[in-house]
């Protein structure tokens, strides 16, 4: 199975002062979102809930925590609180049997965050919260 980093997620309180930092400060380009939001979710999108730091969606997302993120999305697991990494896997169907093998919870997103984009949310052993998505 081929996979790649598709984003790191960090969440932050104030968009426009991460944005200055990683921007300004580090020096990394600012990208702008082209796809999230767009899908089954309802989660608005504006440059005051997230900031993308790289090209076509990739790398890192800022992002202000949504503490009833979940709830409104009939999710068992919230992945827009305390930031997570996201990995893309060209079959996502073939991870979701694997972690049913071994017993391993997860939410099956579908295509909420965007179309074409199917993804699940974990934890790691650690309680790292971990998105799998595959982009089709």
């Amino acid at each position: 199975m081929n996979w790649s980093i598709h984003h790191v997620t960090l969440e932050t309180h104030d968009i426009k002062v991460a944005r200055h930092f990683y921007g300004e400060v580090l020096g990394l380009k600012n990208g702008a979102p082209h796809t999230i939001g767009t899908g089954t979710g309802d989660m608005e999108i504006n440059d005051k809930v997230l900031a993308v730091i790289g090209d076509g969606n990739r790398g890192l997302h800022l992002l202000t925590p949504h503490p009833h993120f979940a709830r409104d999305s009939g999710f068992s697991i919230n992945p827009a609180m305390g930031g997570h990494v996201a990995i893309n896997v060209d079959d996502i169907e073939a991870v979701k049997k694997r972690l049913d093998a071994e017993g391993v919870f997860y939410q099956d997103a579908g295509e909420h965050a965007a179309p074409g984009w199917s993804q699940i949310y974990l934890y790691d052993p650690s309680g790292n919260l971990i998105e799998v998505n595959q982009i089709r």
